[in-house]
């Protein structure tokens, strides 16, 4: 048979909801058992993520709420397209005992799904959040395992699972991604379903060579990048569904959803959803040639056209980058500017910088020369992963008056 062609990407109709993104992939076309097998594949959904300090009508961390409302919005579309089969890439939850209300509420939703669905498989692998660092600590995908139709988590030792038609697919959790190729030896497997970096990826694993996993496959189901991307055409991260990152801002401007695999001809099809909340990372401000009331216009001028440019009225999660900035420009900034910014947004990041960096809008970029050490005081309290119900604002001040005190107590004030 003929090796298929790359195609371009199909066309969106603007009368329909189509995928986004098809490809065709430079693979022999192949049917198991008579039929070929419809897959649906996401990962990283954290649920149970919570972030910032504010709480809905009913006492719960809006954050939490929102990632659980995006998880509903992609079970939605996966249904609608219904496959014959269910993947997730791990990192189901976003810690290892997630909340009453998230168990709660996750269990209805796939319930509710796998009811509809008559039970087809759906498979889980175990992420490194969800699975527990102390020996003996269960982990809470086991619980689903017991009630669901068809839910099968694979969270321990590596395993091989039949999914019908001749298909075989190996799963490997966070904890052995380094034992795939053991399971590999063992049992023969057309699929791979793994949480974990390989190489090619951002503090990839050089062991995990994308090239083999290519070779041993047919295709590579892959979860922990949150971003979207493809290493070889059948060796794919699908990313994450919401911005649940400790720095998420890379992500922004990125689409989030979930990937259809045909394995009659192993094409595969990216199905765009829309998280709950949007996040947005405004375009930097140059204040090296402004007057501190020319900031601050700026800030609320892009802040305005950004809102506008939004088609829900839930409040974004936004970050303002300042460059250029004179060391106490954080500081000065009048307080009615930045109520009226943080007014409008779920959360407000302002960022100053001393000097213009040549990283992009989207990355963490190394710490400029010329900074105060109040700023870099703040930009490390900004990165630094602390308890969600701990108040990093208060932190960040609380170290700049100590910072303060010490220049005054010194003399160099």
């Amino acid at each position: 048979m003929e090796r298929l062609r790359r195609c371009r990407p199909r066309v969106a109709s603007q009368s329909a909801s189509p995928p986004r993104q098809q490809y065709s992939l430079r693979r022999r076309a192949r049917r198991f058992g008579g039929r070929s097998v419809r897959i649906a594949f996401f990962s990283d959904t954290h649920l149970g993520h919570r972030k910032f300090t504010k709480l809905d009508e009913n006492g719960l961390n809006v954050r939490e709420v929102d990632v659980m409302q995006t998880f509903r919005r992609f079970l939605d579309s996966i249904e609608k397209r219904d496959p014959d089969v269910i993947l997730h890439g791990g990192d189901f939850f976003d810690v290892v005992r997630p909340s009453n209300l998230t168990l709660s509420h996750a269990l209805q939703s796939l319930m509710k799904l796998q009811e509809k669905r008559g039970g087809r498989p759906f498979v889980v692998v175990g992420g490194n959040h969800e699975m527990p660092k102390v020996r003996g600590t269960g982990c809470a995908l086991q619980l689903y395992n017991e009630v669901i139709p068809g839910f099968k988590a694979v969270y321990g030792d590596p395993e091989a699972v039949s999914l019908g038609e001749g298909h075989v697919l190996h799963c490997v959790p966070s904890s052995r991604v380094g034992d795939w190729e053991d399971l590999r030896k063992r049992e023969k497997g057309t699929m791979l379903l793994m949480h974990g970096l390989i190489d090619g990826i951002e503090h990839g694993r050089p062991d995990l060579s994308p090239a083999k996993i290519e070779r041993e496959y047919e295709f590579a189901f892959l979860g922990d990048y949150h971003l979207h991307q493809a290493i070889r055409d059948t060796v794919v991260y699908v990313g994450s569904t919401d911005y649940v990152a400790t720095n998420f801002w890379k992500e922004c401007g990125t689409p989030k959803g979930w990937m259809e695999v045909d394995t009659e001809d192993w094409k595969w099809t990216f199905h765009e959803v829309k998280p709950a909340r949007r996040a947005l990372d405004l375009p930097s401000i140059d204040a090296s040639d402004m007057t501190l009331d020319e900031v601050g216009e700026a800030m609320l001028e892009q802040l305005a056209a950004a809102l506008k440019s939004l088609d829900d009225d839930n409040p974004p999660i936004v970050r303002q980058v300042i460059v250029n900035a004179w060391p106490d420009l954080r500081r000065e900034v009048p307080f009615t500017i930045l109520q009226e910014c943080r007014r409008q947004c779920l959360d407000y990041d302002l960022v100053t910088r001393a000097v213009s960096t040549k990283e992009t809008q989207s990355a963490t970029p190394e710490r400029p020369r010329g900074q105060t050490l109040a700023m870099r005081w703040e930009e490390f309290a900004k990165e630094y992963e602390i308890p969600e119900d701990v108040n990093r604002e208060g932190i960040v001040r609380t170290g700049e008056d100590y910072i303060s005190e010490a220049r005054r107590t010194s003399g160099e004030d």
